[in-house]
């Protein structure tokens, strides 16, 4: 593959005018990549651009844009996609591109990231040598984005990118807080009658993340289903989001009168209309801390879960703040 996509780079020249997207390996249009491409998509300047979306499954395509002339959908690991990663003069991502890219000159890449270092990330004393993957991905970044000092020093120190990175590394926040933060009401009412939420109720969100490591990803089925029994008994509206790693794991789980979001739906979209989040180890809360609503810590695990970063004497939301 790797040789099929220098062959590609050879061939294919550089269009400036085409943007490919790509959120979490191709889950979903979601993340700060979905809130760049919602802005960009509708802004006139741009009218004259061509739209590329990364997925796994072209199941993932949205109706709404099977039609639509200004965006292609390329399946992950394709001829196509690597065709579009050559042709496009702008790559935006939010994890890892596959490890044959290799970006020419003259592209232009920027990297996201996805979240607050809360779990254990890259390099550690556990793991002296880091993600390997992560750090060859984002050397090839031209541009880097980082919501606080906590995260800056995340990516330069674990991400063993201090005194190698030549790129620009801006400390500005995520684009999928814009989504939260300054989303219209005519978008919140739609989201609000799309989910069946009574007006008269509060909306709780409960969104765990996954255990374990990346290859070996786990969900505790059973203490989900306890969950979602205890949940059931809220006199709320409960809406459950479950992290896309966790999907293949939750099988035949009978939801009652929780509600689970379609995937036209992305997580910050569903903070706005939050009341309260309950999570756990996921960095949604450090998100939805600028809403200055309650937070409920879930932590059942939490002595046998040995994947937290570690603090010592102070807690995690005193060493960062998140920029808004």
């Amino acid at each position: 593959m790797k040789t099929r996509q220098a062959e590609y780079n050879e061939a294919v020249p550089t269009n400036a005018k085409v943007i490919f997207y790509e959120s979490m390996s191709g889950a979903r249009m979601m993340d700060s990549p979905y809130a760049l491409f919602a802005r960009i998509f509708d802004d006139p300047a741009f009218r004259d651009h061509h739209h590329v979306w990364s997925v796994r499954s072209q199941d993932l395509v949205p109706d709404e844009l099977k039609d639509e002339p200004r965006v292609t959908f390329v399946t992950r690991n394709t001829d196509a996609h690597m065709y579009f990663l050559a042709l496009a003069g702008h790559i935006i991502g939010n994890s890892l591109l596959p490890e044959h890219f290799v970006r020419k000159t003259e592209q232009k890449y920027l990297n996201t990231w996805h979240g607050i270092a809360y779990k254990a990330l890259g390099r550690t004393e556990d793991s002296p040598l880091g993600a390997a993957g992560s750090v060859y991905n984002l050397l090839q970044a031209t541009h880097v984005l980082t919501p606080c000092p906590f995260m800056t020093e995340t990516e330069l120190s674990r991400f063993s990118l201090r005194g190698v990175f030549s790129g620009s590394l801006a400390e500005i926040g995520y684009p999928r807080q814009d989504l939260m933060l300054n989303m219209h009401q005519d978008r919140a009412s739609r989201i609000k009658e799309e989910l069946g939420l009574d007006p008269d109720r509060k909306t709780v969100l409960y969104a765990p993340t996954w255990r374990g490591n990346k290859g070996t990803a786990r969900f505790d089925a059973d203490q989900l289903e306890k969950d979602i029994d205890s949940l059931t008994k809220l006199d709320a509206n409960v809406v459950f989001q479950a992290h896309h790693i966790m999907l293949r794991h939750i099988k035949d789980v009978d939801y009652g009168n929780i509600i689970v979001p379609p995937p036209s739906i992305v997580t910050n979209e569903l903070l706005a209309v939050t009341d309260l989040l309950i999570s756990d180890y996921s960095s949604i809360f450090f998100d939805f801390l600028a809403t200055n609503k309650p937070i409920v810590h879930y932590l059942y695990d939490y002595d046998a879960y040995p994947y937290v970063s570690g603090w010592s004497g102070t807690t995690v939301t005193e060493q960062i703040s998140p920029t808004t």
